[in-house]
């Protein structure tokens, strides 16, 4: 993470696109860009982004304002404190609730996911979740809950409950 917000803001965005071009297998130009930065696909991330940027200037009713949006018009709820790494991704984009520590970067987050808190935890705190590595795929319906670590190039299949850490380099077919 940069320490300036804007350019941290700046540079997340940039790489957003870069992955998000990378995996339509586009090349990265002009014109993408431009359909990318409209893509529905993307424009969830952006508001995220933007949601997650004013928590951090200590703006937190306009971060609320943009977390709000992005429940209403896509059905994804992302804790305003939870720090998700340049290239994120949602193939699709209803149903995702997120209250991780943090994920790393080039994150695909497909529909229906859950990552959080064991317990009901109304404090908005961090403690008690999970912290997702980098290069991880979270397919559809999966959830992922209590103080665990899922390391770094994780593919985790559908529909699979995850309370235990899991190591790098490693593809989860059965709920631990």
């Amino acid at each position: 993470m940069i320490n300036n917000p804007l350019n941290d803001l700046y540079y997340k965005i940039k790489k957003d696109i870069l992955f998000y071009n990378e995996i339509k297998e586009s090349k990265t130009n002009l014109l993408n860009i431009i359909i990318s930065l409209f893509s529905i696909r993307m424009f969830p991330v952006y508001i995220y982004r933007l949601s997650y940027f004013f928590n951090r200037i200590y703006l937190k009713p306009v971060a609320k304002l943009f977390s709000l949006f992005n429940f209403i018009v896509f059905g994804i709820e992302i804790a305003l404190n939870t720090n998700i790494g340049a290239g994120l991704f949602f193939p699709h984009t209803q149903g995702i609730v997120i209250g991780a520590i943090s994920i790393g970067e080039r994150a695909v987050i497909y529909h229906n996911v859950t990552i959080g808190a064991k317990f009901i935890d109304t404090s908005n705190e961090l403690l008690g979740r999970p912290k997702i590595g980098k290069n991880v795929k979270i397919a559809t319906g999966s959830i992922i809950v209590g103080s665990i670590e899922i390391g770094d190039n994780v593919i985790i299949a559908p529909n699979l409950v995850i309370s235990k850490s899991v190591e790098s380099n490693t593809k989860i077919t059965t709920n631990v």
